[in-house]
């Protein structure tokens, strides 16, 4: 991992900010705020080849709620300049994460390509020219893009499924095949339906399979498949595309149940599963607060948090077998618990993973290892606290290079620390 390590040169930029003549004491000036003391540069990133450093900034003269704009400056600190609108396009954004992270960035092994998401598509930028290509443009939202150990393919999520793209071909394969609950009984009826009563129901039908209707209408179907030879062949017909379908393409559909969503997709190093987080709403309703500066003149709800109390949203993890569709439930094996699992980060030779786990009342928190195949997981190590577990680095985890320990960070004696702890299992080891 690249320490962030600034040249003074870019330190300096924000003091370049304060006015050069003498300061007077008054409450008008006190009260500048930002036009006094400037703004301060914010997702600073180091480019792919380690030469430039990218970051977020304004002038001291911009309006409080503008919006930031993208400089690159060299490491030496000179060559300030800020980019224009397509060449900011073209830079990976800040925050992105690394190997087996949720972050909107990630960077091939050989640190020679990063692939980001913005605006809803794909790009990637190549760090030995500073140069960026756009690879999706369309409608639809792509997200989390992710590089494969190859190095020359991606995984990114569209419409709540999963895709694997070569990047020098474009060939585009869909991994998974989750589907949205089906709408409950009478809710899409008579939608676009008309007076002739086409569309609706009937279209819904064409989409999501035949339904079994009232006997009656059971009845007519299979009068009608008697009596109409045309009727008879085209469901002859449909019932041959159907088992050459299921036998090109065996994989079982998932369909999620009322309340559920799937949150975030990740593919495993070997791209056997698609391991998805899941999370299914509760019942809580949020406290409603009035907004009364709005532009339509009329006060406005804005949503607040849930009350104590009520049941919240709950996240689960499932391994969906690639070639199958199979699903797995990842078993955190904490009986008449609750627990929240996070999404599985891989050792660097992708054949390792662990996940952490918090407990819903936050007085638990532990490492798994996890078996995808299995959906199985034991616990590598545990911290417990009657009052509260959590605190800064509550999530941190990662690989040691050896890829046989994990280290984690730690508030288990009262300090934070870093700790180790070896996939076989036993007592951590502290680092730090």
């Amino acid at each position: 991992m690249r320490s962030l390590s600034i040249p003074i040169g870019l330190a300096l930029l924000v003091f370049q900010a304060r006015p050069a003549n003498n300061f007077a004491l008054t409450i008008d000036n006190i009260m500048r705020g930002s036009a006094l003391v400037g703004f301060e540069p914010s997702q600073v990133r180091w480019s792919g080849d380690s030469e430039r450093i990218y970051f977020q900034w304004k002038q001291a003269t911009d309006k409080e709620d503008a919006p930031l704009d993208t400089y690159v400056v060299n490491r030496d600190g000179s060559g300030l300049r800020k980019l224009s609108g397509e060449e900011a396009r073209l830079t990976p954004p800040g925050g992105g994460g690394g190997r087996g992270g949720g972050g909107e960035a990630d960077t091939s092994k050989d640190k020679r390509l990063t692939v980001y998401a913005r605006d809803g598509d794909i790009f990637v930028s190549d760090n030995t020219t500073g140069k960026g290509r756009q690879i999706t443009r369309t409608t639809d939202v792509e997200a989390n893009p992710h590089f494969l150990p190859d190095g020359k393919r991606i995984y990114f999520t569209r419409s709540n499924n999963l895709y694997v793209m070569s990047l020098d071909t474009g060939l585009l394969v869909e991994m998974t095949d989750i589907r949205a609950a089906a709408p409950a009984a009478g809710a899409a009826a008579g939608a676009g339906g008309g007076r002739g009563g086409r569309g609706g129901t009937a279209a819904a039908a064409a989409t999501t399979g035949e339904q079994r209707g009232t006997d009656s209408q059971e009845y007519l179907k299979k009068e009608q498949k008697e009596l109409l030879e045309a009727v008879r062949e085209r469901a002859a017909l449909r019932e041959e595309q159907d088992k050459k379908k299921e036998k090109d393409n065996p994989r079982k559909p998932f369909t999620l149940q009322a309340r559920q969503s799937v949150t975030a997709l990740q593919l495993t190093p070997d791209e056997k599963y698609a391991i998805a987080a899941v999370t299914e709403t509760g019942n809580a309703r949020n406290t409603v607060v009035p907004n009364y500066v709005t532009e339509s003149g009329y006060t406005e709800d804005i949503s607040g948090r849930s009350d104590v109390g009520d049941t919240q949203s709950t996240t689960r993890l499932a391994a969906i077998g690639v070639e199958t569709g199979e699903v797995k439930w990842v078993d955190h094996g904490q009986q008449k618990r609750e627990v929240q699992l996070g999404l599985p980060v891989w050792s660097e030779d992708g054949t390792k993973a662990v996940i952490v786990g918090r407990a819903a009342d936050n007085k638990d928190r532990w490492i798994f290892a996890l078996d995808p195949a299995t959906g199985k997981t034991r616990v590598l190590a545990n911290q417990h606290d009657d009052a509260w577990v959590d605190g800064p680095g509550a999530n941190t985890i990662g690989w040691m290079k050896n890829d046989r320990e994990v280290y984690f960070q730690s508030e288990k004696t009262g300090y934070s620390h870093l700790y180790a702890v070896a996939w076989e299992g036993g007592e951590p080891r502290v680092l730090t």
